[in-house]
């Protein structure tokens, strides 16, 4: 089954109140740039947690904020569609902005992050305010994109991939 991609958050928390009833929802984001199988595995494991999966993309814009000019390394219509791919996705949204904003709007029972990154006592807050469950879920160690790059030649600094 191919998820729906919604056209904004408003849209998304429709389609999410139509199938909350008895659902464990649970919510992820990130940039899945040159999707590979940790992306995959993390996914996987996400899935299997929950009823309904909510991903956000992050959007291009957003990606140049958090990790510089150089990134992303494909369009985030690219990543949509490597993440859509998967089949382990109900829901999916280009992300503009910050989870912060995002969870107290779809109001996620679980939400996910891989073992690798740490989130904000800000967000820590949150969850626990909106009895929100943080799952933190094993790390493919071994496996990147920025190893996923140097391996088919894009620097670090590189402005001759896809995005540019």
């Amino acid at each position: 089954m191919t998820p729906h991609l919604a056209e904004d958050v408003a849209s998304l928390l429709c389609r999410l109140d139509e199938r909350r009833t008895g659902a464990i929802i649970g919510y992820t984001s990130g940039v899945f740039d040159l999707f590979h199988q940790g992306h995959l595995n993390y996914l996987n494991a996400c899935k299997l947690a929950v009823d309904v999966l909510v991903v956000g993309v992050d959007a291009d814009i957003l990606v140049r904020i958090r990790k510089g000019s150089h990134r992303a390394y494909e369009k985030c219509n690219t990543r949509v569609a490597h993440v859509q791919e998967t089949g382990l996705v109900d829901e999916l949204f280009i992300k503009t902005n910050s989870s912060d904003e995002i969870i107290p709007i779809i109001r996620p029972h679980r939400y996910f992050i891989p073992s690798n990154r740490q989130i904000s006592a800000l967000r820590s807050q949150l969850l626990n305010d909106l009895s929100v469950r943080l799952d933190v879920l094993p790390y493919t160690s071994g496996v990147s994109t920025t190893k996923m790059a140097r391996l088919i030649g894009i620097s670090s600094d590189s402005s001759d991939f896809e995005n540019k």
